[in-house]
């Protein structure tokens, strides 16, 4: 069992670098498929779009309808929806009938498509940017909102942003933690993403480095 476990991670990881090395090209009658890194074809030119691939699969669509191909070209989730995202901690975005909800990579819908957004995105670090009339926000797996769509711009949350992210509301700027509790307050002319424990914020026309606690540092 360990031994077929092992070859099961390693076929997998082997298809995972090899669709990385595929590339999408345009063939003369305008369709789209995927060449290797010498520009061999290796998918055949038939769809009106196609993506890169990620965690091993690419979405693509024809006649107006999207799914996910593998690496060997097998469309393993048929070009059913209106549209699609790619896929990230083993889910992607997909919309039915104007409303978004995710499927995981056998294509069982694991958050309904009751979603509705204008936009569903990516998830990073658990959580998955939403957008409807001009404003964002964040849900979780689960489908929850978290965090209420009334931001003009939000950052993912990225590992190295550790547990904050970049909010802006009103012209201003500040950080809200995984919950939606803004922990630094929204008064920055601008602020970049943490990192190591620190952040680049401007106020007042002044330019300085923050703590996690708000705190400046001195230079």
């Amino acid at each position: 069992m360990k031994c077929l476990l092992l070859v099961l991670i390693i076929s997998l990881s082997v298809a995972e670098v090899f669709a990385q090395k595929l590339m999408p090209f345009q063939a003369e009658d305008k369709r789209f498929g995927y060449k290797d890194s010498i520009g061999k074809e290796i998918i055949a030119a038939k769809y009106d779009e196609v993506y890169i691939f990620s965690e091993g699969y690419a979405a693509v669509g024809r006649n107006g309808r999207y799914g996910f191909i593998d690496p060997t070209g097998k469309e393993v989730i048929p070009l059913i929806y209106e549209s699609v995202g790619n896929f990230s901690e083993g889910l992607a975005s997909i919309r039915m009938k104007g409303k978004w909800g995710y499927i995981d990579k056998t294509g069982s819908i694991v958050i309904s498509p009751e979603l509705e957004y204008a936009i569903a995105y990516t998830f990073s670090n658990g959580l998955a940017k939403v957008y409807d009339n001009y404003k964002y926000g964040f849900i979780d797996k689960t489908g929850k909102e978290v965090v209420p769509v009334k931001y003009d711009h939000v950052s993912n949350f990225l590992s190295q942003s550790e547990g904050l992210t970049v909010v802006k509301l009103g012209g201003q700027y500040g950080f809200i933690d995984k919950s939606g509790k803004e922990v630094i307050p929204i008064i920055y002319e601008h602020a970049s993403s943490f990192y190591k424990g620190l952040a680049q914020v401007r106020l007042n026309g002044r330019t300085f480095t923050i703590d996690k606690s708000g705190n400046e540092i001195p230079s």
